[in-house]
């Protein structure tokens, strides 16, 4: 959770704000950034006839999304196709992350959602916690790689 939020913060800092007014009361609503963070659970671990099956589950999350309506959004264990869905599902969103197996699209991510009317991606990288950081890699005993976001970003 704290490297969540942590790369929330990264991606909030790494990103440009447009504000689209002029009225310095709408200003400062236009500054308020509202985070959520969501744990997507895997896609394939369900069986299909299971109320907790993905293809179920994926409208509850949308519409829980939709209601909070939050700018920034941090998905914690998703799956490229479950990404996929949800930006497919939510008007507005466009989303950055690697799958931690390949740096590509295999594996789990830590994907963040943005509303592309307010924020647009100047950079991206992901780390990977191990003493080979920038290239998909497990480290000091752990079971499956880790990602993270970098400080430099």
């Amino acid at each position: 959770m704290k490297f969540l939020i942590y790369g929330l913060l990264l991606l909030l800092v790494s990103v440009n704000l447009s504000a689209n007014t002029d009225s310095s009361a709408e200003l400062s609503t236009t500054n308020k950034v509202t985070l959520m963070s969501y744990n997507i659970r895997c896609g394939f671990c369900e069986p299909e006839a299971s109320p907790n099956h993905w293809s179920k589950r994926k409208f509850l999350i949308t519409q829980l999304i939709k209601s909070h309506a939050p700018d920034l959004i941090g998905l914690q264990g998703a799956e490229l196709f479950q990404v996929q869905d949800l930006e497919a599902l939510l008007d507005g969103y466009e989303w950055v992350g690697v799958g931690r197996d390949d740096g590509k699209t295999r594996g789990e991510s830590t994907a963040v959602l943005f509303r592309s009317e307010r924020f647009s991606l100047q950079q991206e990288q992901t780390l990977w916690l191990s003493p080979t950081p920038e290239q998909p890699s497990k480290g000091w005993g752990a079971d499956f790689p880790r990602t993270r976001w970098p400080q430099n970003v």
